[in-house]
């Protein structure tokens, strides 16, 4: 209908060209999807390992929890109140920080199982991105699935190095001491 009313963006050889690419590259779709999450998981499993290197794995000496049992009455704020209160208050503080970790690294995992859900739902979804990117009418869905995919193809590095570089700030309490020893091989000379 569009090529017998003259409409210039429906004329049949230049819809032929993108509906002869789009039958082509749907069948490619997961292969294409695959390789742009693939290069995403490499920088994500960068940080990650960074990770694993900077907290050693133990999150309970890293933020230094079990150190709270030893608060003792030598504060000067209120001596009273810390030699009456001491083993209670750190008992709070210890549940308190515990229940505070243990929320983010849950708030964590909540957000990477939802992108890795929404990346399926987008891959089983993709032969419909580049179907859609043939017609002008249609082209927003597709812009739409690829700003979707794209965000959450990107959500995962950019989680992971917030989390390591949280780590690395808190690491073992000398951050400095990191810093300086892993960059003397990136110095100036």
């Amino acid at each position: 209908f569009g090529t017998i009313l003259g409409l210039e963006q429906y004329e049949y050889k230049k819809l032929l060209v993108k509906l002869l690419m789009a039958a082509v590259i749907v069948n490619f779709s997961r292969i294409i999807c695959g390789i742009i999450i693939a290069v995403a998981q490499v920088v994500m499993i960068t940080f990650i390992n960074g990770i694993a290197a900077t907290a050693d794995g133990n999150l309970i000496n890293m933020f230094k929890v079990d150190k709270l049992f030893t608060l003792s009455g030598s504060t000067t704020l209120a001596p009273e109140i810390a030699q009456s209160g001491s083993p209670f208050l750190a008992a709070v503080a210890a549940i308190t920080f515990a229940a505070i970790m243990m929320m983010t690294m849950l708030t964590y995992l909540f957000l990477l199982l939802a992108r890795m859900m929404a990346l399926w739902i987008l891959i089983v979804l993709s032969p419909f991105a580049f179907v859609l990117n043939v017609l002008p009418q249609t082209q927003k869905f597709a812009g739409q699935w690829w700003t979707e995919f794209g965000g959450n193809v990107v959500a995962g590095p950019i989680i992971a190095f917030f989390l390591w570089l949280s780590f690395v700030t808190v690491g073992t309490g000398n951050a400095n001491n990191h810093i300086s020893e892993y960059s003397k091989g990136f110095e100036l000379s």
